[in-house]
């Protein structure tokens, strides 16, 4: 290589050409054209040298018989020499490796991994992915539901709940099983509706058979129902700023227009005014 070296330094030289703008003419980068003038062309793969030997003979005029049988003979040299690319498994390596670290690689060799991707498995893995999302959109529609998203609820002896509404503890410790549990398992049917249509705003306090309490103010325009077994306990207020109705059947009013009146008792047959 050393000869065929320095055959092409000496055309390029005769030809006037500067290393630089050898480089630029054949697209070889200088340090490779310095290397090939040294008879050094270890620093890159055989292929690429045969073509770089080309293109810088061909810039220089060198004739073909001045370097092609001395190239080739220069690479096949190159290729022989080569080391060898190491096995894809080394079985040196493979029996270091012992229990659950062989399974792995084992289990990541391109023919295991093929079979992983079966048409069956890769059925099962749609299978658990449906059923994910299944439970995601479960989980969304019903335990996922924000603030926002409710509008006057009823609890469940009846009672509307709007953004006013404060609820306050039971009136008394017997009532607590009874205002939780019994409403959602007792058997009984509310016999008294009452309902407020406000034609004024007005603050009420409606306490439900005695177990409940439902209080908040309520705007013109605004209609709220109750319902209860027993009996209500009203405390409104403004007077005549609503019009109460039992059962469907318009209520007169509890006092004087404007006033406050408190703990008036209405069941299904009467109202007890204090």
């Amino acid at each position: 290589m050393e000869e065929l070296g320095r055959k092409l330094k000496e055309a390029r030289e005769s030809k006037g050409l500067s290393i630089a703008e050898l480089s630029e003419l054949t697209k070889i980068r200088e340090h490779y054209i310095e290397d090939i003038e040294r008879g050094d062309i270890s620093t890159v793969s055989p292929v690429y040298a045969k073509s770089f030997i080309i293109s810088f003979a061909k810039a220089v005029d060198l004739p073909q018989e001045d370097y092609v049988a001395e190239m080739n003979s220069i690479i096949s040299k190159a290729r022989a020499t080569r080391p060898k690319q190491l096995p894809k498994h080394d079985e040196s390596i493979k029996n270091s490796i012992k229990g659950s670290d062989r399974r792995l690689v084992d289990s990541l060799r391109p023919d295991n991994l093929r079979s992983a991707f079966t048409q069956e498995n890769i059925k099962k893995t749609l299978v658990v992915l449906i059923g994910l999302l299944g439970l995601i959109v479960v989980y969304i529609v019903y335990f996922d539901v924000g603030s926002e998203n409710v509008a006057d609820p009823v609890l469940t002896n009846g009672t509307i709940v709007s953004d006013t509404t404060f609820i306050d503890v039971d009136l008394d410790e017997e009532s607590e099983d009874e205002g939780i549990l019994g409403g959602m398992f007792s058997s009984g049917q509310d016999s008294i509706i009452l309902t407020a249509n406000a034609i004024d705003s007005s603050w009420v306090k409606v306490v439900i058979d005695g177990k409940r309490v439902d209080e908040k103010l309520i705007v013109p325009g605004e209609k709220i129902t109750w319902k209860a077994k027993e009996y209500f306990l009203m405390t409104q207020g403004n007077v005549g700023a609503l019009e109460i109705r039992r059962n469907g059947k318009l209520l007169e009013p509890f006092g004087a227009k404007g006033t406050v009146v408190k703990s008036v008792k209405i069941t299904e047959k009467e109202v007890k005014v204090p």
